[in-house]
């Protein structure tokens, strides 16, 4: 019997940075995400597919709650790859995507994944927030921006199995950049795939 692949794709982020579009690419290139939190069709609030699994996100906030950007988590506070193992397909490339906080869990347990740091214009990341929830969490949205880019950077200079997607460009059409991702699951990038759910228009609600 397969066992499930240990070298996932985990997409960091932080909050209306563009990276359930940027993990729809990639699940239209075959990755396996699962059930997907959001309204029946898997939706979230913004009218597009969120791409990230119920189970997997219920578990981590179990075990590991967020702290504003900042990681500090004691390690093994739980067994993520055993709890992935019962949710996760049997030898299919699969995907997670979640906030950059989770990503010295996901390194401590999957020591092979390829991770995506996924960014776009700072300044957009945070309109984003206060268009969202109003002008109240701008100064917060700031912090919380600013504290997971520099995480998300410093983790690009000092992880060979890191990689930067900036979330503008795909928007625009350039889908170039997730072509050496696909490659290390011996995928090639077909650039209709990569686009084919993505508007500027759902970018910036």
């Amino acid at each position: 019997m397969e066992a499930m692949r240990a070298n996932p794709l985990v997409i960091f982020c932080s909050p209306r940075g563009g990276s359930s579009l940027v993990a729809g690419a990639f699940v239209n290139h075959g990755f396996w995400v699962g059930e997907t939190f959001g309204g029946p069709d898997g939706r979230g609030t913004g009218g597009y597919v969120n791409h990230e699994n119920t189970k997997i996100k219920k578990w981590m906030k179990d075990f590991y709650p967020l702290n504003a950007g900042i990681p500090n988590y004691p390690f093994p506070a739980g067994d993520l790859r055993q709890a992935c193992g019962r949710i996760v397909p049997q030898d299919e490339p699969w995907l997670f995507k979640g906030p950059s906080e989770y990503y010295p869990v996901f390194r401590y347990h999957f020591p092979l994944m390829n991770a995506v740091m996924v960014f776009r214009d700072r300044s957009q990341a945070v309109e984003a927030h206060v268009r969202r929830r109003g002008e109240k969490v701008r100064q917060n949205a700031s912090v919380i921006v600013r504290q997971r880019y520099d995480y998300m950077e410093a983790r690009l200079k000092d992880d060979p199995l890191a990689f930067r997607v900036d979330a503008d460009r795909l928007v625009n059409g350039d889908s170039t950049q997730l072509a050496p991702v696909l490659a290390e699951y011996g995928l090639t990038l077909d650039h209709r795939l990569a686009v084919k759910d993505i508007s500027s228009g759902m970018f910036h609600q």
